[in-house]
């Protein structure tokens, strides 16, 4: 074997203990902070400054249960962390997150400087009212890959501020007062998930209790559809056909 590769042979053994190293580290630190894949507990588990897009690679499924509030608040750009999608990171790492067994998400994703990207959050095992939940991440926030939710679910102050908001899908029923008027650059196909969910109040005790809030620019882009609702009315129509207030 020459001199050059010797040289090789030791510089690739060098970068394979590295690399053994690194993950051998990573193991340590998630194998402890997410108990093996056992904790349930993640009440402000990745709050503030302590986690950014270099060192946010879970080993485990993030599954919380009960109290889930500011589990990713105040993310902000720190070291040599830049903005990235927590659904393609998760993704990327093999782990889902699964909010349907908390309780309270309250601030859970709010004042992000981070996060461009939410996945699928769902929201139906909510017994309080959660507030602020994606709320003031106004540099950041583009998507929200879907809400799952059900009818009791209160919405107060979950997407304040969020000027860059422009992507999100409803699945299940909105029953309670959905305000997503900062949202200037909200789809219509993003609103029209949102509208096409809202629970039908016409000729209840609850008719025209609620009401569906965008921004003047989302129901311009509705308005330019004429009459495409379901029932054939312009969407706006359609809304007050459902006994909510616009």
């Amino acid at each position: 074997m020459s001199v050059a590769e010797k040289l090789q042979t030791i510089a690739e053994n060098e970068q394979k203990v590295y690399d053994a190293g690194k993950k051998s580290e990573h193991d340590e630190f998630w194998d402890c902070y997410q108990n093996k894949g056992k904790r349930t507990t993640y009440y402000r588990a990745f709050y503030g400054q302590g986690f950014c897009s270099k060192n946010f690679y879970p080993k485990y499924d993030i599954c919380p249960v009960g109290d889930t509030t500011q589990i990713f608040y105040a993310w902000e750009t720190i070291n040599t962390g830049t903005k990235f999608s927590l659904k393609e990171r998760l993704e990327e790492c093999g782990v889902v997150l699964d909010t349907s067994k908390a309780t309270s998400l309250s601030s859970a994703f709010a004042y992000n400087k981070i996060i461009t990207e939410i996945p699928t959050i769902d929201v139906t095992g909510l017994t309080t009212s959660s507030t602020v939940v994606f709320g003031h991440s106004s540099d950041t926030l583009k998507t929200i890959e879907k809400i799952i939710t059900k009818d009791s679910v209160t919405y107060v102050w979950w997407f304040t501020t969020l000027p860059r908001l422009a992507n999100i899908t409803i699945e299940g029923v909105i029953g309670r007062t959905f305000d997503i008027s900062s949202s200037s650059v909200l789809t219509a196909d993003s609103a029209k998930s949102i509208i096409t969910h809202l629970k039908n109040y016409k000729g209840t005790e609850n008719e025209l209790t609620y009401s569906v809030l965008f921004h003047a620019n989302v129901w311009a882009k509705l308005d330019a559809e004429g009459n495409a609702s379901p029932n054939g009315n312009t969407w706006a129509e359609y809304v007050d056909d459902l006994g909510w207030l616009t």
